[in-house]
């Protein structure tokens, strides 16, 4: 049964975070046990109205526990937060925010045993909890017990139906046990779930290849091209895939659809040359790679073009004029749309840059600090409502990514919803274990209790 926060005990709670702030950048604090000492006992000895009696005595009294023990976890007071929630769990053994604390600081201490009984407990208490079985999976993962990290997945695609990253978890993971026919059919189970999602169907394409499928990877892969037109590395390996059974016609199609769309594509061109000397047609094969590698130079000597936009120093000695135009030819270059939204973030245009992040993120949805740096600037560029968008869009993929839920938590409260905001914080400060994570959480809620 998962734990209620009443009002009065979170305005506590507040107040716990005034003083950590206070204390902490205070010369006179010597040490953070100390710090810990003066929060932690003075939300013990918090007095009860002579009306709390009976249970709402018994759960003010947990409540109180629980915050002095997450004091203890921010602190790093580890076997401080344990004796705090085994006192708390006297009083209520089955609290699901208990015995997840505890297995945290179980974790800190490198009791991994430990935390293993209470997040099992916890689970036998409260099993369609995902938050539970996401901490169990990294529990698991920690002592590498693969057979109970794979329930864990298998539990949190159940959980999640509709969640392509959960989906994508468990896929993964069995193809890296190489499990590869029960990762296959993970992979069909997803797309009737979620739909025909590109990596879902990436990893389909590699089970196929796995299994030796190969007209099944192929069919795959031309869905791939379909689904992503513009991601033509889909088309490559189809291609090449044609070229190791010999269907020439076939390859020779695919790679011309290549250079169709980037004419100057020297790998589709190097490919077509060899398919077409398999065909007798040398000749031919020769004129057009001569074609793209004429392309190519001239696009190298070009003054409009930058010399070079596929380096590092290429990127960062041209001219915002130079990245544009390049970017009007090649609109997918991502290292060029992230050393343009950065040029933008210093020129103070937020707005500008956080569409380019956009873009990025939509052409390339695993780059994490990519979803970070879009909410990052719609919220500079006070455009709060397409941060929270573009926070619940990564957090479909990335549910349990605690920077980007920081990040959903921030959009929260600059549109106002406090609600939402103040139960996303509170959940994180239990999750989360990194300090820095722990100070923005802090100024979030200092932020809302200002509001």
């Amino acid at each position: 049964m998962m734990m209620h926060f009443s009002w009065s005990t979170f305005t506590l709670f507040l107040a716990s975070i005034r003083v950590w702030s206070m204390l902490l950048t205070s010369p006179l604090v010597a040490a953070p046990s100390a710090v810990e000492g003066v929060v932690g006992d003075a939300l013990i000895a918090a007095p009860f109205d002579d009306q709390d009696r009976g249970h709402q005595a018994q759960d003010s009294r947990v409540e109180q526990l629980l915050i002095r023990g997450l004091t203890r976890l921010y602190l790093e007071d580890y076997e401080g937060a344990v004796s705090v929630f085994n006192e708390a769990l006297k009083l209520r053994p089955n609290d699901s925010a208990l015995l997840s604390s505890m297995v945290k600081a179980k974790m800190g201490l490198g009791d991994l045993s430990s935390a293993s009984f209470f997040i099992q407990q916890a689970i036998d208490n409260d099993e369609r909890n995902a938050t539970l079985w996401e901490l169990f999976a990294e529990l698991s993962a920690a002592t590498e017990d693969f057979s109970a990290l794979l329930n864990a997945r298998r539990q949190l695609a159940l959980l999640r139906k509709k969640n392509t990253s959960s989906h994508l978890d468990l896929i993964r993971l069995l193809s890296r046990l190489e499990h590869f026919e029960d990762a296959l059919k993970a992979t069909t189970v997803a797309v009737e779930m979620v739909g025909a999602d590109a990596r879902i169907l990436t990893e389909r394409v590699a089970a196929f290849e796995k299994l030796g499928l190969v007209t099944e990877m192929d069919q795959t892969l031309a869905q791939l091209s379909e689904l992503e037109p513009s991601n033509l590395s889909h088309r490559i390996e189809l291609g090449g895939s044609y070229v190791r059974q010999s269907l020439w016609e076939k390859a020779e199609s695919v790679f011309r659809s290549i250079l169709a769309v980037e004419p100057d594509n020297l790998e589709a061109g190097e490919s077509l040359a060899a398919v077409l000397h398999h065909m007798g047609r040398t000749d031919e094969g020769q004129a057009i790679l001569a074609e793209i590698r004429s392309m190519n130079q001239r696009i190298a000597a070009s003054p409009g073009i930058l010399v070079d936009l596929l380096t590092p120093d290429g990127l960062t000695a041209a001219s915002d004029d130079q990245l544009r135009k390049w970017l009007s030819e090649h609109p997918t270059h991502k290292e060029a749309l992230q050393e343009l939204a950065e040029r933008l973030i210093t020129d103070g245009d937020a707005l500008q840059a956080a569409d380019l992040y956009s873009r990025i993120v939509a052409r390339y949805p695993q780059e994490l600090e990519m979803w970070l740096a879009a909410i990052d600037a719609y919220l500079s560029g006070r455009d709060n409502q397409l941060a929270l968008e573009t926070a619940n869009q990564g957090l479909l993929l990335f549910p349990g990514y605690a920077p980007l839920r920081i990040g959903r938590a921030e959009a929260l409260v600059a549109v106002g919803q406090t609600e939402s905001a103040l139960n996303a914080i509170k959940e994180l400060l239990i999750l989360v274990t990194d300090p820095r994570q722990k100070v923005v959480l802090n100024a979030l809620l200092d932020q809302i209790e200002a509001m």
